[in-house]
């Protein structure tokens, strides 16, 4: 590519244009794009020989808005499964609470039903849900930890928050 000055301005905003139709963000399409022409730039006496620069462009443009939405998509699935276990916890301890029939004076009566409660999960569950809510280990480090995979261990967790709900649901 003998004026690379040249083909920028020639294909600069129609890459952005492109980015910006999958990306729906200016800012994004535009580091996206500019990302690309740095590289291009880096390697363009390799793009001087077979190479269509033109398809190079919209093939790295292409791509890098594929893995700016799958790093977008994850990210809102991890905050998702977040919000949704927090979610399910402040609905479980208002349940705790709601169903609860002791004073708040008698600390002791409340710790024994909540043990009760957790005592009545299964091992492998229980150990999970005491390594998440006591010790404040995260999902994934309880998945490396134990040997097993981070979806195990939310599906362990969802296991414990329903049958703590219907354990002190039962109390009432």
């Amino acid at each position: 590519m003998k004026d690379f000055d040249s083909f920028y301005v020639t294909w600069y905003s129609r890459a952005k244009n492109f980015a910006r139709e999958y990306i729906r963000d200016e800012a994004e399409a535009e580091n996206i794009v500019q990302d690309v022409f740095l590289k291009l730039y880096q390697r363009k006496e390799m793009l001087d020989s077979d190479y269509s620069p033109v398809s190079y462009l919209f093939v790295s443009v292409k791509n890098g808005c594929l893995n700016y939405l799958r790093h977008k998509l994850v990210k809102e699935v991890a905050l998702s499964k977040l919000d949704e276990e927090e979610r399910l916890d402040g609905r479980i301890r208002y349940a705790a609470l709601r169903q609860m029939d002791v004073s708040f004076g008698d600390v002791k009566e409340v710790e024994r039903v909540l043990g009760e409660a957790i005592d009545s999960l299964p091992e492998k569950c229980r150990k999970i849900f005491y390594m998440s809510r006591f010790d404040g280990i995260k999902q994934k480090d309880i998945a490396a930890i134990l040997g097993i995979s981070v979806n195990t261990v939310e599906s362990q967790m969802a296991i414990a928050y329903r049958k703590l709900k219907e354990y002190l649901l039962l109390l009432r």
